[in-house]
């Protein structure tokens, strides 16, 4: 790697896995969390917070999926870029960081590769720390917090946050006490037309200050009939869930709700000369 030329500081939060890549000299302790780490605030720097759902309601199947989403995100992300992954789960805010890494600049060939090789090992690492949640102890993951993980998202917007991507690799199906709604909400059923309506009705004040930030929602693509819970069809979880943003202040023109990795985010993707 060229010190001179790229800075990739890796940080991981201890949660299973083996040998760790080395954190630079100067960055923040392993055990810091990512409330503490050193303020966004600069110029032309982007963030990707991916949240990544290790909730049991995953069959074997989601669960790869998952993973494997995960990885493809990790991999288009840009020079000056910071990355934060969590897992998405019961307390997203008390969980703490699966990962966070910091990419520098490219400005030559021996960069662009060096960023690829980095690429590659943060999407390895963090697979690995996925692959150990969902085969390790099921305390914590038995509900779906999605209101968590943007409360979360919350917490990390800076001035900086018009260039923050809020991504959210996850069915999307809601089950938690504390949701941003008030109090208990499920939407592990076939219809959540009450809910939606309950969405759309709320008040104006709003519920997160995301200040511009873009956020897209990836499900986990799995045949209905091998679903381990049954949930409602994805157009009505997209127009839920855009209610709900409505009241969070993100660039809506930039939400995307499905399958795939939206184009705007590929086209992200350094090319092998380094360029966009």
């Amino acid at each position: 790697m060229k010190a001179c030329h790229l800075i990739a500081a890796v940080l991981i939060a201890a949660c299973g896995g083996s040998a760790e890549p080395r954190v630079a000299a100067g960055n923040p302790d392993p055990t810091t969390s990512a409330k503490s780490l050193p303020s966004q605030a600069q110029h032309g720097v982007r963030t990707f917070v991916i949240f990544a759902d290790v909730t049991r309601s995953l069959n074997i199947e989601e669960q790869a999926s998952v993973i494997r989403n995960v990885k493809l995100v990790i991999d288009i992300v840009p020079p000056k870029s910071r990355l934060y992954v969590f897992p998405l789960l019961e307390d997203v805010q008390r969980a703490g960081a699966l990962f966070t890494g910091e990419m520098g600049e490219i400005q030559s060939t021996s960069d662009a590769v060096a960023a690829d090789q980095q690429h590659a090992l943060w999407g390895n690492t963090v697979a690995s720390k996925l692959t150990a949640m969902f085969n390790g102890p099921a305390n914590g993951r038995s509900l779906t917090c999605v209101s968590g993980a943007l409360q979360k998202a919350d917490e990390i917007q800076t001035d900086a946050a018009d260039d923050t991507e809020i991504i959210i690799v996850s069915d999307m199906l809601e089950d938690c006490k504390e949701s941003l709604l008030g109090g208990v909400l499920k939407l592990e059923k076939t219809s959540i037309v009450n809910e939606i309506r309950r969405a759309q009705s709320l008040p104006p004040t709003p519920l997160l200050h995301l200040n511009g930030a873009s956020v897209t929602a990836i499900l986990p693509t799995v045949p209905t009939s091998k679903q381990k819970v049954l949930g409602p069809p994805v157009s009505s979880l997209k127009v839920f869930w855009r209610a709900v943003l409505d009241r969070c202040g993100d660039r809506a023109s930039n939400f995307r709700f499905g399958t795939e990795i939206p184009q705007r985010l590929l086209d992200l993707k350094p090319r092998p000369d380094g360029a966009f």
